[in-house]
């Protein structure tokens, strides 16, 4: 065990001591605080020991309420020698003791495996949070603490990393081209990103491509590496099994297809190289993108460069902004990044600078042609109110499941619809 992953044990152990000291209401509460705080050390150490003692507050946590006072002592006092072997360097003995804690914890509560899960899975999303902050995509962050992209995503709800962006392309912009579009018989083609399927189902919204299909005729493609992320990947994690179900009712209803022609992997490969080397800082270069988000680029390019759906700010502002992308990581890292300026020019000769929209101008445009008026609401004094309240209320809860918009954006894109 590392010196500086000792001492933080200590500390830890300590405070979980003074809140063991006697049993009180207070306890609870306490814990699940101390808890939170262990689960940020599991994300940063990624230690075997740091996820063992978080287990064992988080248990405490869970169980408080059923724990007599008599075992309450005795996981106390074991707490007490396990800290001293800590001190001593004597492991054995502290993992023996937190070993004899977690037995007496099972008296009444059988789910301390469950809460080992539940640490670990928790602490992999704070993780890829950070990692967010730090520049790099969802996928590329779900995929680095191999944790699903519906979990970062449903996480993402209540955390502002995915708030702290510049934009590459103004709002009003974006959401003038995406009612063109969207023209009456205009048959669009539009490749899906993974990002835009996740954000339209947990938002409720998902109804929204079968609205702009039939208005349209669009069509909407996804790749196969879609599929996986948003399919093959989630269907066996029970609450997003629904979800899961709601998109393949799409594909059978064929308002998504399955992009079928071959994409050239070899190509995505080397696309997601050039992303990937672009950037970098004094310790090496920075991998921003995974191949799966490249390959629906590929794949619309092969289609003479159709629009492309993405909710995803990094891959946004390398295809449309580069100097934003740089500046986004000098901020996020608080260093200086250098740019390889002939392979950023490089990438964007090899993706072709497709046209991009999000979930946020899908649902957006739909309001615009009436698609959803049955949420209207009925009590407004006007028309015109009500379509204010419903893009309001539909475009916050894009944002809440993943699309990265600001609240000015927002702003500005009910005011040039209402306008």
């Amino acid at each position: 065990m590392k010196g500086i992953m000792r001492k933080s044990l200590l500390k830890d152990l300590d405070k979980l001591l003074t809140i063991l000291e006697s049993k009180e209401s207070k306890d609870k509460e306490e814990l699940k605080r101390l808890s939170d705080h262990l689960v940020q050390d599991v994300a940063y150490y990624q230690n075997y020991d740091a996820a063992t003692l978080a287990v064992l507050i988080y248990s405490l946590y869970k169980s408080n309420s059923c724990i007599t006072t008599d075992h309450y002592k005795d996981i106390n006092n074991n707490l007490i020698s396990a800290k001293e072997g800590l001190k001593q360097k004597n492991y054995g003995r502290y993992n023996k003791k937190l070993k004899i804690c977690f037995e007496l914890i099972k008296h009444c509560n059988k789910n301390v495996k469950v809460h080992f899960n539940d640490i670990i899975t928790a602490a992999k999303i704070k993780k890829s949070s950070k990692l967010l902050e730090q520049g790099l995509s969802i996928q590329r962050a779900a995929s680095i603490m191999d944790i699903d992209r519906w979990e970062l995503q449903q996480y993402l709800r209540q955390s502002s990393a995915i708030e702290k962006h510049s934009e590459s392309s103004p709002a009003k912009a974006r959401i003038k081209q995406a009612i063109k579009l969207f023209q009456k018989g205009n048959n669009p083609v539009l490749f899906l990103d993974a990002g835009p399927l996740i954000t339209l189902t947990m938002a409720g919204l998902i109804q929204t491509l079968k609205k702009l299909k039939g208005y349209s005729n669009a069509t909407f493609y996804i790749t196969p590496s879609v599929i996986d992320e948003v399919i093959t990947r989630p269907k066996q994690i029970k609450r997003f099994a629904f979800e899961v179900l709601q998109i393949k009712k799409l594909l059978r209803d064929n308002v998504i297809q399955i992009y079928t022609k071959k994409i050239p992997q070899t190509r995505v490969k080397k696309i997601t190289n050039l992303a990937n080397s672009a950037y970098s800082i004094k310790e090496g270069k920075i991998e921003i993108l995974q191949a799966g988000e490249i390959e629906t680029i590929v794949a619309a390019r092969q289609e003479n460069n159709k629009t492309v759906v993405i909710d995803e700010r990094t891959l946004r502002l390398l295809l449309e902004k580069s100097t934003g992308m740089k500046k986004l990581l000098e901020i996020r890292k608080k260093k200086r990044v250098n740019v390889n300026r002939s392979v950023v020019d490089q990438f964007l000769i090899e993706t072709g600078k497709p046209s991009i929209i999000r979930s946020s101008e899908l649902v957006a445009t739909a309001i615009h042609y009436n698609l959803l008026d049955e949420f209207l609401p009925t009590d407004e004094t006007s028309k015109n109110h009500a379509k204010e309240t419903l893009l309001n209320a539909a475009l916050w809860n894009t944002k809440y499941n993943g699309s990265s918009i600001l609240g000015h954006e927002i702003d500005e894109i009910v005011k040039a619809l209402l306008s």
